[in-house]
């Protein structure tokens, strides 16, 4: 069975051992079946979008940072 410790903690509780996440980890640890941990993937933003309207007045954009009320 392939899982980390905060999923292998409830698997133990459910088998009737008496233990929590914190000895399960130590003892995942100390026997090498800890998981490398993901990476989490970056969004990919547009980095230069420009917009080519057409003709005049045909494409019109606000950005508004802050509005004081």
């Amino acid at each position: 069975m392939h899982c980390g410790y905060k999923r292998m903690t409830p698997y133990l509780q459910l088998r009737g051992y008496q233990i929590n996440h914190k000895k399960a980890y130590r003892l995942m640890r100390s026997n090498s079946l800890l998981l490398s941990r993901l990476k989490k993937v970056g969004r990919s933003y547009v980095q230069h979008l420009r917009a080519q309207p057409e003709q005049p007045l045909t494409l019109l954009e606000m950005d508004i940072k802050m509005t004081w009320v």
